[in-house]
Order: C-alpha cells, then sequence, then structure tokens
C-alpha cells in the first residue's frame, strides 16, 4: 500500500505520493515506485490523420496492487491517445475519462484476482481540468467488495469545497491528522498569516505531513520518498522534490544521474 493525496490551491492542483511498493506488510520490494503518472488525452474528429481538436494531459494516481494498477494505466494511456468522434462532438469530460479508467481497472482486479485473490486490489485518483465543467475535478476510483461481489465505484472529490485534500492508500487518517495538527504551527505569525503565507502553507502542508510521516516510521507500508506533481490548465507536469540527503530528487534518485546525451533532466518546478 502508499499514500496519494491530491488537493488544489488557486489555480494549480498539487499531488504527492511515497514511494514504497511492498508485497505484504514488512515486505518492501522498492523504495523507489512511481505512483503520479500522467494519462495524455487526444481527440481528433472524422479523420485520424488530421490535427487534434483538443490535446491535454490529466493525472493519474494510484495505491494498493501495484500491478493491475499500473496495467490499468499503460492501457488508458493507450487509449485515450488515440480518440476519433465524428465532427462537431462535444469534448469528453473527466468524468468520462474516469469511467472508461474505471472500467478497465475493473476487468484488471478481476483477471488477476483469480490468483492473487485480495492482492489485486487498488484504488485510483484521477485528476486534471475538465473541458465541460470549465475547472479542475478529482474522482476516486475504489473496489469495494460487498457480499464476496466485486464493484469497483466512482465518487467524485469537490476540489472547490472547504477540504480540499483527497487521500487514498493506507491509512489516509494518519496524513489527514497530521496536517490538521500542523496546519496553526506552519509559517505561525502572532500578527496573523498574510494571504500569500497562508496560500504557501496550504500548498506546503500535505507535503511536510507526509514527510514527516515516513521519516517516523509511523507505517511500515509508508516509506521511500516523496514523488510529486502538480497539475494546471495545460495539463499534467512532475516536478523536483528537494530531498535533505539527495537534493533535487525525483522517485529518491538524483536528477544528476541522468541524462539523454547533452540533454539533462529538468522538470519545470519544485515542491
Amino acid at each position: 500500500m502508499t499514500l496519494a493525496a491530491v488537493w488544489r490551491v488557486d489555480e494549480r492542483v498539487y499531488a504527492i505520493a511515497d514511494t514504497r511498493i511492498t508485497r505484504e506488510a514488512g515486505n518492501i520490494l522498492t523504495d523507489r515506485g512511481p505512483k503520479l503518472l500522467p494519462i495524455t488525452l487526444v481527440c481528433k474528429q472524422v479523420d485520424i490523420s488530421e490535427p487534434p481538436v483538443y490535446q491535454t494531459t490529466i493525472g493519474y494516481a494510484y495505491a494498493g496492487a501495484t500491478l493491475p494498477a499500473l496495467a490499468t494505466h499503460a492501457l488508458a494511456n493507450t487509449l485515450c491517445q488515440n480518440l476519433l468522434g465524428p465532427a462537431g462532438a462535444n469534448l469528453p469530460g473527466l468524468d468520462l475519462v474516469t469511467i472508461e479508467v474505471r472500467d478497465i481497472a475493473d476487468r484488471y482486479i478481476r483477471e488477476i484476482g483469480e490468483l492473487s485473490g485480495l492482492g489485486s486490489l487498488f484504488s485510483a485518483i484521477v485528476f486534471g481540468f475538465c473541458p465541460q465543467a470549465n475547472r479542475f475535478r478529482a474522482f476516486r476510483i475504489i473496489p469495494e467488495l460487498d457480499g464476496g461481489v466485486l464493484s469497483t465505484k466512482i465518487s467524485e472529490h469537490d476540489l472547490y469545497g472547504s477540504d480540499t485534500l483527497l487521500v487514498i492508500g493506507n491509512r489516509p487518517e494518519l496524513l489527514r491528522e497530521r496536517v490538521c495538527i500542523e496546519r496553526p504551527k506552519l509559517y505561525a505569525d502572532p500578527q496573523g498569516i498574510s494571504p500569500q503565507m497562508q496560500t504557501l502553507r496550504e500548498i506546503d502542508l500535505p507535503k511536510r505531513a507526509l514527510q514527516s510521516l515516513i521519516d517516523e516510521g509511523a507505517d511500515e507500508n509508508i516509506g521511500g520518498a516523496i514523488q510529486a506533481a502538480w497539475l494546471t490548465r495545460a495539463g499534467f507536469q512532475p516536478v523536483f522534490h528537494r530531498d535533505q540527503k539527495l537534493g533535487f530528487a525525483v522517485l529518491g534518485f538524483n536528477i544528476s544521474e541522468f541524462n539523454v546525451g547533452p540533454y539533462a533532466f529538468a522538470p519545470p518546478g519544485r515542491m
């Protein structure tokens, strides 16, 4: 399991996850596992050879069984990059994209579950800017067992409500509770917190809370490093995480370890 969280501050949606992947409690496979991934959405009309009428990237976060979660992402990403509709068709809303991702997830959970049982279960968040609603949206996909019957359900989380934080994974209450405890302390000022510092606090709080849980070993299934990303109207973007030991890092790797010929890895921002 893991912890993954999504929240909105102003015109940006932020996402974090720990990077630990376990086979079972206490059996760590890696502390550098990806949990936040982009899905590319490309919509064309009438002729597949024509330029797209719409193109963007949305976010996908998961917690739970790694194989079906990554398989779901791979297939969803392949299909969503090759959408063809009739002339003048409405652009698909994020709710319709999430339904397709849910249907794919349900197939993989059932197929892999034939051998691994409950070991195939995972939950996910699909988040992004919705062209139909003209706002950011986030949907949770979660499998439920009722009398031994599996149903994979969708629920929308209001990113514009009083509590924008959506958390999935291993003991999500740990992160929520830590955020509540730290909110009055972070950037506290006896004269009162300014609007600018209040915005910065809401951006930083979940990340700092997750880091403290990892540092303390609050749950053996939550660990490794922090993976971070954000999403704007332009789409999903992976970002640096500033690690105290590694410096600028992605998935627990120092980014200076990677390059493609003369090109270095340079995400557009950091958290």
